[in-house]
């Protein structure tokens, strides 16, 4: 059996290909691309923390309201972030092309065969 590890995926995880009787992808959560989403939003951070010291420093309200708009910004989106790491951090999703079908191992192990899904967009 031949094993392929650690390939990006779209999916912010690592891909296994398993190669033998099965053609088999299994994708899961890797926590390193997490991180890589904040330092995608770096900017943000810095002009919310920007405009609260400006607005400690020189006492103008300028400051405060560019640092109140950043974190409008940010808020939602740490939300959003926090929720789908706390929902996939135990998915795997293996997908078997020889057997056409789709396997999640979450809560619980749903099998979708490929005939079952409609379409895809």
């Amino acid at each position: 059996m031949l094993l392929a590890e650690g390939l990006p995926t779209p999916l912010a995880g690592t891909v296994s290909t398993i190669m033998g009787d099965d053609f088999k992808l299994e994708f899961s959560l890797d926590p390193k691309n997490q991180l890589r989403q904040i330092r995608y939003s770096l900017v943000f951070y810095l002009g919310a923390v920007g405009g609260l010291i400006y607005f400690l420093v020189m006492h103008e309200v300028v400051g405060l309201y560019i640092a109140v708009g950043f974190f409008i910004l940010i808020i939602p989106q740490v939300l959003i972030h926090l929720q789908y790491f706390l929902n996939d951090r135990k998915l795997q999703i293996t997908v078997n092309h020889s057997a056409k079908q789709l396997i999640i191992y979450d809560r619980t192990n749903e099998v979708l065969r490929y005939d079952d899904i409609e379409r895809i967009f």
